[in-house]
């Protein structure tokens, strides 16, 4: 009877029906949240309206119709454009060598999953382009340190009032934007957990949403993001979201490093608000931002599909110069700010 059955088999057999991974599934908010449109290829630049508001807010003269006397005259203020030009994008794979793939015992094709790779390496820049265009405060009418909103507090700190500061910045944003009511805020997931830890949002949960005080609350424990998330959407009527996507700040090979997308800037603004003119062949919104994708020029092809805009396919290295496959994955696209004036942040807020 051998000592050591594990001598039968000098390598370690693999289980090749499954696979654990730590790739993480991105949550990713900046295409989901902005409005979009397509172009042709033809149409890769061009601009698009923006409206003033000035002609549609009344005006302070006397509007009384006199009999016999001509009516009350006005004259509206041009449109403006924007313009726009759809960058593109694309990663190609270093390439799989065909007998590699033929040999390898993982339980998914190194084909698809090297694209799988390619399609997050796009859309997590694309996501940081989207953290940029809603974090910078130059891009918006309405910006202001945290710590100088109502209660005079950075919102890390246990005693600021996040949800005081926001009900007066509401009414800031308001003014700045016309009248227009904002329809969308956007959280780092840092900025989030901060919130939950205030005394000001725990008391705002257990008075109105939780049905009364638990032991959890008294003892100071934390709301978690999805309870943050929860109680402002039903205070202010905003749609909420998360930014906890993460990127690698290392190049690959050198010494993994990651963060955060979105760093401590929230905004606040409106996004695709209810159309005053809709038609056949237009379409009259407030927006503060707009994403324009270009059609994919392999939108045909078999490999296409990987989400609005995004096409992929591989190349074959023939066998005298390699032999392998070489996937790739692209996109044209553009991430443009419309109206300064219908967007807001507040920043510093860690």
């Amino acid at each position: 009877m051998p000592v050591n059955f594990g001598s039968y088999r000098a390598v370690d057999p693999v289980y090749t029906g499954f696979l654990a991974t730590l790739a993480p599934d991105p949550v990713l908010i900046g295409r989901s949240l902005t409005p979009s449109i397509t172009v042709s290829n033809a149409d890769y630049i061009g601009k698009v309206w923006l409206d003033t508001h000035t002609s549609f807010m009344g005006s302070p003269q006397s509007l009384v119709a006199r009999p016999g006397a001509p009516l009350p005259t006005m004259s509206s203020k041009d449109p403006s454009t924007v313009s726009y030009e759809c960058v593109p994008y694309g990663v190609a794979s270093d390439g799989i060598p065909k007998l590699n793939a033929a040999r390898s015992q993982l339980p998914e094709d190194l084909v698809q999953r090297e694209l799988r790779a390619l399609r997050n390496a796009l859309l997590i820049a694309e996501e940081i382009r989207y953290a940029t265009l809603y974090q910078t405060t130059g891009n918006w009418t309405t910006t202001a340190d945290c710590n100088t909103l109502a209660g005079a507090t950075k919102w890390s700190s246990p005693a600021s009032t996040p949800l005081v500061d926001l009900h007066g910045f509401i009414e800031t944003y308001m003014a700045a934007a016309h009248g227009a009511a904002p329809t969308d805020l956007i959280l780092p997931y840092a900025v989030a957990r901060a919130i939950g830890a205030t005394a000001d949002a725990r008391g705002f949960y257990v008075q109105n949403l939780s049905g009364g005080q638990t032991a959890a609350t008294a003892a100071g424990r934390p709301l978690s993001v999805e309870r943050v998330v929860e109680l402002i959407a039903g205070e202010f009527g905003l749609r909420v979201h998360v930014g906890r996507a993460r990127k690698n700040t290392a190049n690959l090979g050198q010494t993994h490093a990651e963060s955060y997308v979105w760093t401590d800037t929230v905004f606040l603004g409106t996004l695709m608000a209810d159309a005053s003119v809709t038609g056949a062949s237009i379409n009259t919104v407030q927006t503060a931002a707009l994403c324009i994708n270009e059609s994919s020029i392999l939108g045909a092809s078999g490999l296409a599909g990987l989400g609005s805009g995004f096409s992929a396919g591989v190349d074959e290295v023939s066998p005298s110069q390699g032999d392998k496959w070489v996937p790739y994955v692209q996109h044209c696209a553009d991430e443009l700010r419309l109206a300064a004036d219908l967007g807001a942040t507040i920043k510093d807020c860690l």
